[in-house]
C-alpha cells in the first residue's frame, strides 16, 4: 500500500480502482479531540435522526482515534466504497490518514461469488484432457466472472460521487474548523 501525501487534499488524485484504495494523509490545524469533536457533531449518526432539512447527508461512526463516513442516498450504490480513517496528533494539529474501501460484506460476497463461478469452470478444464470436452462449462463461467467484474468495477466508478462528497465533507471538517449540524 502506497502512501500519498497533498498539501491540498482536493486536488486531483487517483484513489485507486479496487476494493481497498491508497492510503491518503490531510493535515489539520485543530488538534486530534477537537477534530473528533467537530466531526462527530457534524455527522448524522442513523438513518433516523436524519432530517429532510439536514444540510448534509454523510453517516458515520467513531470509535477512539478511528472514524468511517458513508453518505445516506436514496438508492444506496452497494459498490460505493465508504472513508474509513485515523486521526494522529501531529503537535501543532492532527493527521488524518484516510483510505476508501468497499464494504467488507460486498468484498466477501464477490469472494464467495467468484468461487461458486470457478467451480465449474474447473471442471471445465478437467474434461479438456478427458473424454468429452465440455467447453460450455469453461466459456460460461469466464462470462459470468467478466460481467461481474465489469459490474463492479462500473458500480465503483460511479461512487467516485460519493467518495468526492465524503472528501470533500472531511476537507471541510479539518481544514475550516466549521462542522455541519
Amino acid at each position: 500500500m502506497s502512501n500519498f501525501f497533498s498539501p491540498d487534499p482536493l486536488q486531483e488524485t487517483d484513489p485507486g480502482h479496487g476494493a481497498i484504495s491508497q492510503t491518503m494523509v490531510m493535515d489539520s490545524a485543530l488538534s486530534k479531540e477537537e477534530f473528533l469533536a467537530l466531526l462527530d457533531s457534524s455527522i448524522i449518526k442513523s438513518r433516523k435522526s436524519s432530517s429532510a432539512g439536514a444540510v448534509h447527508n454523510i453517516a458515520g461512526r467513531i470509535r477512539e482515534d478511528r472514524f468511517m463516513l458513508t453518505r445516506l442516498a436514496g438508492f444506496k450504490n452497494g459498490f460505493a466504497r465508504d472513508l474509513h480513517g485515523t486521526v494522529v496528533d501531529t503537535g501543532s494539529g492532527c493527521q488524518i490518514i484516510y483510505r476508501f474501501e468497499l464494504n467488507a460484506i460486498v468484498r466477501m460476497m464477490f469472494t464467495c461469488w467468484c468461487v461458486v463461478v470457478m467451480i465449474p469452470f474447473l471442471a471445465g478444464l478437467a474434461s479438456i484432457f478427458g473424454e468429452e470436452k465440455r467447453l460450455e462449462l469453461i466459456a460460461g463461467p469466464l462470462a459470468l466472472l467478466a460481467g461481474g467484474l465489469f459490474v463492479i468495477n462500473l458500480g465503483i466508478s460511479k461512487g467516485r460521487v460519493e467518495e468526492e462528497a465524503l472528501e470533500n465533507f472531511l476537507a471541510k471538517v479539518a481544514g475550516m474548523g466549521v462542522g455541519y449540524n
